[in-house]
């Protein structure tokens, strides 16, 4: 098991500003930063996102969910704007990769292999894999058959290809994924639980929204995921400053008032200890 070692404590606790689409943090003309960044692009924090409430949005060219509102504070704490950069998720860790983005947001998991490749930060919640189903599927197994959909990129998709077969799709946005839901088009969604929900709401859509019993076939249902921030290997600078400015929120309560903010699932804010990596 690989532990991530726990980043020390900051004094300094700074207000929130609530604005319209999120809090607005700017920095003032003294600022001084908490670390020494090398960016993208000089003064500014590049965030690539996607549209996935409530991890992460873009309203008003300005970051939103828990994931944009954390990664715009630390930007403040260290004299840095975040900027959005929105795009598919397909494209949302290659972004980062190719030097086009500092971090990657939107629910993205703590795994061994994704550490082989990338720079990763301690997680600030956790997440389970729901069915999303106007039938109530409640197993894994019911959804042999089935028409089911879900994102690029998520930790489960090999696994549920083996197991459901030619008719699990895989879909580039959770807009396009849950309209299929809708229309009919599809059985299940398989989601992050917390953003089923939200995409109901939007969407208007009838479904029942569960989590499913362990599944040895499908591994992600074994144990619960945890989220990082990937950052591009070797930015080890920028790692500590998110580990750090995560540490300050937490202490300070910030973290919990944008967990609030969302509704995020008190269940699902609950971290072990120790932090682990899933596979």
């Amino acid at each position: 098991m690989m532990i991530i070692k726990k980043i020390g404590l900051f004094s300094l606790v700074l207000a929130l500003t609530q604005m319209a689409g999120g809090f607005s943090f700017a920095a003032s003309s003294d600022c001084k930063p908490k670390h020494d960044l090398k960016t993208v692009e000089d003064g500014v924090l590049t965030v690539a996102a996607y549209q996935a409430p409530p991890y992460i949005g873009i309203e008003d060219n300005k970051l939103v969910g828990v994931d944009g509102e954390v990664l715009a504070r630390i930007a403040e704490l260290n004299c840095l704007k975040a900027k959005p950069m929105t795009l598919d998720i397909a494209a949302v860790i290659q972004a980062v990769q190719s030097g086009r983005a500092d971090v990657a947001s939107g629910d993205w998991y703590l795994s061994k292999s994704r550490a082989k490749v990338m720079g990763v930060t301690e997680p600030i919640y956790r997440d389970n894999l729901s069915i999303v189903s106007p039938s109530g599927f409640k197993t894994l197994d019911a959804l042999v058959g089935k028409r089911v959909g879900t994102l690029q990129g998520n930790m489960w998709n090999d696994d549920l290809q083996k197991l459901i077969g030619s008719t699990f799709t895989l879909y580039q946005s959770q807009q396009s994924v849950y309209t299929d839901l809708k229309n009919g088009r599809l059985d299940a969604v398989i989601d992050a639980a917390a953003s089923s929900p939200a995409q109901l709401k939007l969407l208007d859509i009838k479904a029942e929204v569960t989590v499913p019993p362990p599944d040895k076939r499908v591994g992600q249902s074994m144990k619960p995921a945890l989220n990082t921030f990937p950052i591009k290997k070797g930015n080890d600078e920028l790692v500590k400053a998110i580990n750090d400015g995560i540490k300050e929120m937490r202490d300070s309560g910030e973290l919990k008032a944008i967990f609030d903010k969302y509704g995020f699932p008190e269940a699902l804010r609950k971290l072990p200890d120790p932090i682990y990596l899933i596979e």
